[in-house]
């Protein structure tokens, strides 16, 4: 996000430089040269006017993209400020289901643990045949597997959040404190050459 607002100041900058080329230029001078003619130096001032040649609308349309450009970053700094915006107001509406999901789910998988220990001892005394264990054992699994599903959804919207975060962080601290990307580095100090 700090790379296209950046972007964006760049080419505002390209837009005021290219209209800025635009207006005339006034240069001074000022001389002394000798001649010989008029027997020893010549003082002289000049005041020149320098205005850019205008080919067609060609200089126009220069600060026309220049601006369109410029535009273009900001929209597209603030698209994704938006997109950032909306994937926490995702996580902030769908986290409170996910996360009763899993705690109906756990408290399936603790039951169906608790039914198969249950069959497996019937099995054991021959009340139960090995089909009824096998199709506890497919409830158990698919229980386990919907709660990891469940787990995985809630951690990829946190993680999806949590980026969404960073990124309206990230353009919050560009906007603050354009200058903390300037802040120098320390060096590393030279190390000593070994004598061997």
């Amino acid at each position: 996000m700090v790379a296209l607002l950046a972007r964006g100041e760049a080419a505002g900058h390209a837009a005021k430089t290219a209209q800025a080329e635009l207006y005339p230029t006034l240069a001074g001078e000022a001389f002394v040269r000798s001649e010989d003619n008029f027997g020893g130096l010549v003082v002289g001032a000049r005041l020149r006017g320098k205005t850019p040649t205008y080919n067609g609308a060609s200089n126009l349309m220069r600060v026309e993209a220049a601006e369109l450009a410029s535009d273009s970053a900001r929209s597209a700094a603030d698209a994704e400020r938006r997109q950032a915006t909306e994937r926490v107001a995702v996580f902030q509406s769908q986290a409170p289901a996910l996360k009763e999901r899993q705690t109906i789910l756990a408290k399936q998988l603790e039951s169906a643990r608790a039914l198969r220990t249950t069959y497996e001892e019937q099995f054991k005394l021959n009340q139960r045949s090995l089909t009824d264990l096998v199709t506890v054992q497919g409830d158990v699994v698919r229980i386990e597997r919907s709660l990891i599903t469940a787990k995985y959804d809630y951690f990829n919207l946190q993680y999806s959040a949590a980026e969404a975060l960073g990124v309206l962080l990230e353009k919050l601290m560009g906007e603050k404190r354009p200058a903390q990307d300037q802040i120098a580095q320390p060096k590393p100090t030279a190390q000593p050459e070994k004598q061997g």
